[in-house]
């Protein structure tokens, strides 16, 4: 097959590094309760860490990216509550991530990642249990795709 531009050979290009990257990720994500089994450090150092050691390649990534990405007329943190509402989000975070990791050392990573990946099937189940929340043919069937 031959490529008639080089913009379609840029996009073949790119389109290779996206698969290589989401290869490599998904193999890097399979290995995290194994290795967090393996870790010499506690489940809530480990935990702690593995935030801590993604901070520069996050500032990295956000420092190259050109300002054009962030979408025009989105909205920013203002307020007091706004601040509070992400604060909030982080702290159950650290929390998951803290009580997975606990749930790794205590159980066998098998069941602990079984545990942590059905989670979606339980905030739906709390939804429409506590909160009367409708869930759509369309939803169940994202559901069922992402597990």
């Amino acid at each position: 097959m031959a490529l008639s531009s080089p913009s379609a050979e840029a996009r073949l290009r790119t389109e290779r590094i996206a698969i290589l990257a989401l290869f490599v990720g998904a193999v890097t994500i399979a290995f995290a309760p194994i290795l967090v089994r393996l870790s010499e450090v506690g489940p809530s150092a480990t935990g702690f860490h593995r935030f801590l050691l993604a901070i520069p390649l996050y500032w990295a990534m956000t420092a190259t990216l050109p300002r054009a990405t962030v979408a025009e007329g989105s909205e920013r943190p203002t307020s007091v509550r706004d601040f509070v509402l992400i604060a909030m989000a982080g702290v159950y975070l650290a929390a998951d991530v803290a009580v997975w990791h606990y749930s790794i050392q205590m159980t066998s990573v098998a069941n602990s990642t079984l545990l942590a990946n059905v989670a979606p099937v339980f905030v739906v189940l709390a939804g429409w249990i506590l909160f009367g929340t409708r869930v759509t043919g369309t939803y169940m069937i994202g559901l069922a795709a992402a597990m």
